[in-house]
């Protein structure tokens, strides 16, 4: 028998005698959706992230600028998808040669709208350099 809903259609009995008592009770529960288990509710990640990798160094304050617009973006679209919000934001830009900057705030109140995101990414990127 290759088919779950051929031994959904068999008796419990007919398939214990087939398997063996606990197999063939178990084998007959699961083809009829009888689980023991509880249903867990997966939990989503605490934490996203997204980034941009620029091929060779960047000078153009317009391109960086856009490609963090375009992250800020993305991080909308990840959150929306997964029915979340942001309570922070973190950004972290890392140098040709090794060296890295960090930045992170908290938002005012949680939100997953861009233009909430973007307010903060500047927050972020103008403040305390």
């Amino acid at each position: 028998m290759d088919r779950v809903g051929l031994l959904a259609g068999l008796a419990p009995a007919t398939v214990q005698r087939i398997l063996g008592g606990r197999a063939g009770r178990l084998a007959a529960d699961r083809a009829r959706g009888i689980a023991p288990r509880p249903v867990a509710r997966r939990t989503l990640p605490t934490s996203t992230s997204v980034s941009v990798a620029f091929p060779r160094d960047v000078l153009d304050g317009a391109a960086v600028r856009a490609a963090l617009l375009d992250l800020v973006v993305q991080l909308g679209q990840v959150l929306r998808r997964r029915g979340q919000v942001a309570r922070a934001l973190g950004l972290t830009l890392k140098f040709a040669g090794g060296p890295s900057w960090e930045k992170s705030r908290r938002l005012p109140e949680v939100s997953g709208h861009e233009d909430d995101l973007r307010t903060m990414l500047w927050t972020c990127s103008v403040v305390d350099r």
